[in-house]
C-alpha cells in the first residue's frame, strides 16, 4: 500500500502533510513507514471574495477625489483652518448611511494628531459638537457648490421613497 501525503497549510502558515497510513499530520521527514515520495497536493481553500460591493465602491473615496478636495479646501481644515495633519477623508453624509465618495460629500478635517481633532469630534463627539460640525460642513459645501443638495450625495439604493 502506498503512503500518500497530503500537503496542509495550517493557520500559522507552516506546511504539514497528512499521512494516510499514520492518520495524522506530519512533517515530511517524520514519515518513516515508507520511502515513497509521491505527494498528492490539496488545492488551497479559496478565500471569500475580495470583490467590493457596489455600495462599498460608491462610498469609497478615490485618490483623484481626495486630491481635488484637498486643492478645493486649500489644504486646510474647513472648521478650524489648521494646515498640519489634515486629510480630505470626512464624509458629510456618512458611508454607513450611503454617503457617496464624491467631491460634494467630502471635506478636509484635522486628524487625531492635532489639538482640535475635528474629524474625531465630528464622528464621535457630543451631540452638540456633531451638530455644530455638520452645520459648518453643510454651510461650507453649499458655499462651494451652487446646486448642492443632500439627496444627491446618497447612494441610490438608500434613498427612501415617500408615499
Amino acid at each position: 500500500m502506498k503512503c500518500l501525503h497530503f500537503k496542509v497549510k495550517m493557520k500559522n502558515y507552516k506546511h504539514f502533510f497528512y499521512c494516510n497510513i499514520n492518520k495524522s499530520k506530519i512533517q515530511l521527514e517524520d514519515c518513516k513507514l515508507c520511502d515513497n515520495k509521491e505527494f498528492k497536493k490539496i488545492k488551497p481553500i479559496k478565500r471569500t471574495s475580495t470583490k467590493k460591493s457596489k455600495k462599498a465602491k460608491a462610498t469609497d473615496i478615490p485618490q483623484k477625489v481626495k486630491n481635488a478636495v484637498f486643492i478645493r479646501d486649500n489644504g486646510k481644515c474647513i472648521v478650524c483652518g489648521n494646515t498640519r495633519n489634515v486629510m480630505p477623508n470626512a464624509h458629510y453624509i456618512s458611508r454607513e448611511n450611503g454617503g457617496l465618495g464624491i467631491e460634494e460629500n467630502i471635506v478636509t478635517l484635522c486628524t487625531e494628531l492635532t489639538e482640535n481633532k475635528c474629524h474625531r469630534k465630528y464622528d464621535f463627539g457630543t451631540k452638540e459638537e456633531r451638530e455644530y460640525y455638520k452645520k459648518t460642513i453643510r454651510d461650507y459645501l453649499k458655499s462651494k457648490y451652487s446646486n448642492w443638495k443632500e439627496e444627491d450625495l446618497i447612494y441610490k439604493k438608500y434613498i427612501r421613497e415617500e408615499k
